[in-house]
């Protein structure tokens, strides 16, 4: 009974621990993107915009998967700054018409 009640202890630890080393990876993923990516400031401010437009349980889910899985996490990243790269070119070629 003892060594089952440390058995479940443990597991959870392990559980906690593994989340929290991927918590880590993703904020490490962040950190690299915000160093090296010059888009990378548009691209949060675009993810914070449209994170703020879900309902709870969109809110909710998007904050698990960024809590689980830096992949998928990189991925909807790649898919904002494409956005990001879309609403730039537009803003430049605003910027180009006006001053011609």
């Amino acid at each position: 009974m003892r060594t089952e009640h440390h058995h479940k202890r443990h597991k959870i630890d392990f559980a906690d621990a593994k989340k929290h080393r991927v918590r880590e990876r993703v904020e490490q993923l962040f950190l690299k993107l915000n160093q090296h990516d010059p888009l990378f400031p548009l691209a949060k401010d675009m993810m914070a915009h449209h994170f703020e437009r879900l309902p709870a349980s969109g809110q909710r889910a998007l904050q698990r998967m960024f809590s689980r899985c830096p992949h998928e996490t990189l991925a909807f990243y790649k898919e904002i700054r494409e956005a990001a790269e879309k609403v730039l070119g537009i803003y430049h070629g605003r910027r180009k018409t006006r001053n011609n």
